[in-house]
């Protein structure tokens, strides 16, 4: 039922409401009725008020119950809410730690650029070079081969060995 401190309640009201008119209406027809159906309609009506009054009761307590749900629930939204935020919050420092992460790899793919041109170069001259070594190298065995095969007067073995050794250079 209501606090008695807090003054009447609507629904207390309603009751003082629901027992006036049930006085008025007993008392108009008690002018009429005999004492034993005022007394039947009497607590015909006090039946019907206590069940009134037991309804009320009954959906105050439901009421309760409802608010007291509400406020859990509403604790529990918002316990929600700020798990949300923060998992928002990581993901977005985690999307800005990717950008952070591409924008380093662009940098170095930048770096990368002249040292892989760099190193083509330079496997360029290696293949360069050793395909000069390698026909030095068959110039020289040409050589020997003329040298042990050369008639007399012909240049001396040193001096063909200094030819490939220019050649090579």
């Amino acid at each position: 039922m209501g606090d008695p401190s807090a003054g009447p309640t609507p629904d207390d009201r309603l009751t003082q409401m629901v027992q006036a008119a049930v006085s008025a209406s007993l008392a108009r027809r008690s002018a009429i009725l005999k004492p034993r159906e005022i007394q039947e309609l009497t607590a015909d009506a006090r039946a019907q008020l206590d069940d009134l009054i037991l309804r009320r009761d009954a959906d105050l307590q439901r009421l309760a119950l409802l608010e007291r749900a509400r406020e859990k629930l509403q604790e529990e939204i918002v316990g929600i809410q700020s798990h949300l935020a923060g998992h928002e919050l990581r993901l977005d420092e985690g999307r800005r730690g990717s950008v952070r992460v591409e924008q380093r790899l662009a940098g170095m793919e930048r770096e990368a650029e002249p040292l892989r041109a760099e190193l083509a170069r330079k496997q360029a001259e290696a293949e360069d070079a050793e395909v000069r070594a390698k026909t030095a190298a068959d110039d020289v065995e040409k050589l020997r081969a003329e040298a042990v095969t050369l008639p007399q007067g012909a240049p001396s073995r040193g001096e063909l060995e200094a030819r490939a050794r220019l050649l090579q250079a």
